[in-house]
């Protein structure tokens, strides 16, 4: 019987899934309930990002790629602040066709996720970028 390889791509890339799937549920569960809450979608939407890039921050360089380093950490800050003005035209533009905002709000994830996990793992967590890592990787 062969050994199953915990570091191949495809493990990866489920790990990437489940972590990935457990941050964007705790970023739309703050979305829905500021929503809920009477926030406007915008800042509903920061509120959201602000949660997600902490917790798909730490999840993601710790369980998916190995690498959480400041080096990492501003290269995904950047992504996301791209991936959250792509976000905000997506929920922006359904909302002015009629579409409810909590509807909005998951296509726009969706289409935010697809390409996160290939910027991710060639760009924000690539082992080869040379800055030093401020939380240790076991």
């Amino acid at each position: 019987m062969r050994a199953v390889d915990f570091r191949s791509d495809r493990w990866r890339f489920f790990r990437y899934v489940v972590v990935g799937g457990g941050s964007t549920l705790v970023s739309y569960g703050v979305y829905v309930a500021a929503v809920f809450l009477g926030v406007s979608y915008v800042l509903a939407s920061l509120l959201s990002f602000v949660s997600g890039v902490v917790t798909g921050f730490l999840g993601q360089g710790r369980y998916v790629f190995g690498v959480v380093s400041t080096g990492a950490l501003i290269r995904y800050l950047v992504y996301w602040i791209f991936a959250y003005l792509l976000y905000l035209l997506v929920v922006s533009v359904m909302d002015r066709l009629g579409v409810s905002v909590y509807v909005a709000g998951a296509v726009a994830t969706v289409v935010v996720a697809i390409p996160s996990y290939f910027f991710q793992k060639k760009v924000v967590f690539e082992r080869n970028k040379g800055s030093a890592a401020f939380l240790s990787i076991r």
